[in-house]
Order: C-alpha cells, then structure tokens, then sequence
C-alpha cells in the first residue's frame, strides 16, 4: 500500500485479516474476530485500513501499526466500499438484497416467463427452488447455461424447480432470448417482475438455493467450474 509498508489481505475463511510486509511478503500478524472478511480498502490521507466483515461492519486499522482504531456499523455487509480521496466519507454498497438472508424466509418472486405462464415463488413450496441470476454481457454467465441446464433436468424429478432470471435491461429483451439459445427451461426478466424482494445481484452470475419449506439454503457465486459441486452440496442441504 502507498505510503505503508505492510500489507493487508482479508481472509474470510479465517475471519481474520493477514498483515505481511509489503516488499517480502514475510507474515506480520493477523487482526482476527472479523467474521466473513472479504475485502480491504486504503485510505492514504490518514493512512487506515478499512476491512469488511461481518452481518454488517468496517473495521478500521491503523496502516502503520496493525492496530485497530475504531469500527462503523452497518445495517447489512460492506460487499463493496470505497474511501473518498481526500475526503472524510466512505461510500459503501450495503445490499438490497440484505433482505436475502441465509436460513431465513426467501422474499417474493413473481414474474411473468419469458415463454408464457408465470413463476411465483411462493407457490413453488413443497419444492426446492433455484433462483438464478444472470446477463447477457457476462460471459461466464453464458458459459455456464449449459451446465446450469443439464443441472437442472438432472434434479428437475427429484422435485427442483428453476427461473433463470435476466438482470438487462428491458429493451434489450431480444438480446435475452439471443443468449438463452436452446435453453429451455423456464426464464425471465427481472425488470418485468411485479414482485422481486431480492433486489439487484452483487455480481453474476448468482444462484439462490431455497428449501422446500422457503428457506433460503445457499448462494453460489461464479461461473460453471465452482458451481456444480456447490450446487449439488447445496441441494444435499435442501
């Protein structure tokens, strides 16, 4: 980091942030007590570190001494966040899709399918479900249609049921049905729903497992190569 000579890496898996040296990468310490960290941040005008964690917080650390100086509270995790230069301020993503929580009651879906009919979550109870986000502009999300597809007819007897839902625009809804090709299985346009409580993706492609009694179980994030073995771990959860 400009201005320090210690580096910081968020390590969410051991909820802890590892401190290194900057030019040799020889281990420092560790700042732990910082559940699900994923991301750090610097701000060079008072030279703190800024990790998120947690169901919603930034630890601040002073960047010369590894040492905490303080923390923000948040109302849902920091999944994006950015010091203003020179500034006093941190601008911060904080989720709409808070309201997607992991063993909690999945909020509503109902959207018309983009080849007639219509999803309604709540109807699809007794069943596990997959809500999965995509784009036609991200191509890990077109890579892994098939594999989402093949997943999908794999379960579908098991009692899964799918919408793949588009987060383009609305104009460009013959672009949509471009990309989705031969899949065939159900589909939809976010921007279409009348009710849609998960908000707009952190990223895409993402996938909500939800349990047959409306639970959400599971989000997997990324593209086909980590998302068959999760997929299947989650349904074995479902």
């Amino acid at each position: 980091m400009a201005g320090s000579n210690r580096l910081y890496v968020a390590e969410g898996s051991g909820n802890r942030v590892d401190v290194l040296d900057a030019r040799t990468l020889a281990p420092l310490g560790q700042i732990g007590g910082l559940r699900d960290a994923d991301n750090v941040r610097y701000d060079a005008a008072s030279r703190t570190v800024l990790a998120g964690y947690g169901e919603g917080a930034l630890r601040l650390i002073d960047a010369g001494t590894g040492k905490p100086r303080g923390e923000i509270r948040l109302p849902g995790h920091p999944e994006a966040f950015e010091p203003e230069p020179g500034g006093a301020r941190v601008f911060v993503n904080v989720p709409a899709a808070a309201a997607v929580r992991i063993g909690r009651p999945a909020p509503p879906l109902i959207v018309p399918e983009l080849r007639g009919g219509e999803f309604n979550l709540a109807r699809e109870r007794g069943r596990v479900v997959l809500v999965s986000f995509w784009a036609t502009w991200c191509s890990p999300c077109r890579a892994e249609m098939p594999v989402l597809q093949a997943f999908y007819r794999r379960y579908h007897r098991r009692g899964v049921a799918l919408i793949a839902v588009s987060v383009d625009a609305s104009a460009s809804l013959a672009r949509v049905r471009r990309a989705l090709g031969g899949f065939t299985d159900p589909a939809a346009l976010a921007r279409a729903a009348s009710r849609d409580g998960f908000g707009e993706p952190l990223a895409v492609p993402m996938t909500y497992v939800i349990d047959v009694h409306g639970i959400v179980r599971e989000r997997l994030l990324g593209g086909p190569s980590g998302r068959r073995a999760g997929g299947s771990t989650a349904l074995g959860r479902a």
